[in-house]
């Protein structure tokens, strides 16, 4: 039994449609922009999220002190 052939219609589709629009999807560069602009939030988050931590510890200690200082319990 032979396999059989696509037609005429079907592989005229395939050239002018289906494979151009492929085309222009692999050229498509939009959705990495956003996974570059996600990942540098990412980033940021981190190094803001670090900065905040050393800060609420420094200033705690800074407050500690002070109420000690005063005779605050």
């Amino acid at each position: 039994m032979q396999a059989s052939r696509p037609s005429m219609a079907s592989r005229r589709f395939a050239r002018r449609v289906a494979m151009p629009a492929l085309s222009d999807f692999l050229k498509n560069e939009s959705g990495t922009t956003a996974v570059e602009f996600g990942l540098m939030a990412a980033g940021i988050s981190a190094v803001v999220l670090a900065a905040v931590s050393t800060t609420s510890t420094n200033l705690k200690a800074t407050l500690d002190g002070i109420s000690i200082k005063f005779g605050s319990p």
